[in-house]
């Protein structure tokens, strides 16, 4: 899905973990416009609603100085 932050476009996903784990990830990269790019990654345990969601609101508070 796409994503902006502090006025930079990107992407973010999730992905599972390895078969067998209940490990999912969010990830979230960037890109400036000199070709450069932040990644940021947040792994929780599948479900976890609240897990996902305070990863995802720690990623948006995401400032450039």
């Amino acid at each position: 899905a796409a994503i902006e932050l502090d006025g930079l476009k990107g992407f973010a996903l999730y992905a599972d973990g390895a078969a067998g784990t209940a490990d999912q990830m969010y990830q979230a990269i960037v890109f400036t416009e000199d070709g450069g790019y932040f990644l940021f990654a947040g792994i929780y345990l599948k479900g976890d609603k609240k897990a996902e969601q305070d990863i995802q609101n720690v990623i948006r508070t995401f400032k450039r100085k």
